[in-house]
């Protein structure tokens, strides 16, 4: 699910992943499976994420970022 007021300008969202309101995803961002990212994240375009990951309200990833399977509660 994408929220309509989110901005994904990817194409590399993995199924069943929840992206919430006010975020925006650069277009080279790479986010896996089962993922839930809250409200008013940041992910630039150098920057993957794994599956099962849950990113706090507010984090901002930046290039160069890896976050692994299962990552819990990121907030940066």
């Amino acid at each position: 699910m994408i929220h309509k007021l989110a901005d994904v300008q990817s194409k590399n969202i993995g199924k069943d992943t929840n992206i919430w309101q006010f975020c925006v995803v650069l277009p080279q961002a790479k986010i896996g499976e089962n993922c839930n990212i809250c409200a008013n994240v940041f992910i630039e375009n150098d920057v993957i994420v794994g599956n099962n990951v849950t990113i706090k309200c507010g984090v901002q990833l930046w290039n160069g970022v890896t976050l692994e399977d299962n990552a819990k509660n990121i907030n940066l």
